[in-house]
């Protein structure tokens, strides 16, 4: 188990997450010595997905002590994630940056990296208004459900691509029963039963 003395670190998402270490950086801009900030946009898809699995890329083996990873290095460096077999089957929650590499969209793309949909510097929106993204590359009267929903079909295309599914990895006790949480799919793809179909 992957053990940390507490009182050193704070707990949580902070901008060191994604940006690294900050006292250095404050250190510099002081001094008038620039800038020692990470920046993850100017990071290869590579690296910028590995800030992004650090907490989204499901379950791994330590290599490294816990929270010595620094963004711009090769998360594989620091942690052995699960790699799951082409067919083996993913939870909703187990590995959200695993489901997007199985996306064609994703496989097709030299750039799509999860910024492409997220703002990590903004609260979450309704999931019907990240569909403006997938509009940026499809063409709604394309989609095999044009002819029956018409241009309304380029309202909420995430609900018919990345539906919201249970976890069998996140089930809490409610007066005894077990409640799995619902989680939205990060594997984009044509889904049998859609909603909104």
């Amino acid at each position: 188990m992957n053990r940390f003395d507490r009182t050193d670190f704070v707990v949580g998402i902070s901008c060191e997450r994604c940006h690294g270490p900050g006292q250095e950086h404050a250190s510099r801009h002081s001094s008038g010595a620039g800038e020692a900030i990470a920046n993850p946009a100017k990071f290869s898809r590579d690296k910028q997905i590995d800030v992004c699995a650090q907490c989204h890329g499901g379950f791994g083996e330590a290599i490294a002590p816990a929270f010595s990873f620094k963004p711009g290095e090769p998360l594989a460096n620091f942690i052995q994630l699960q790699r799951p077999a082409p067919g083996a089957s993913v939870d909703v929650h187990g590995n959200q940056v695993a489901l997007l590499a199985r996306s064609r969209c994703f496989q097709s793309s030299e750039t799509m990296t999860c910024s492409t949909c997220h703002d990590e510097h903004a609260p979450e929106r309704a999931a019907a208004s990240y569909s403006s993204r997938c509009l940026t590359c499809h063409e709604p009267a394309k989609c095999g459900m044009y002819s029956k929903l018409g241009a309304q079909i380029a309202s909420n295309r995430i609900d018919c691509h990345m539906p919201v599914q249970q976890s069998n990895l996140i089930i809490s006790d409610v007066n005894g029963t077990g409640v799995k949480a619902n989680v939205r799919n990060h594997w984009i793809k044509v889904y049998g039963e859609s909603p909104g179909h």
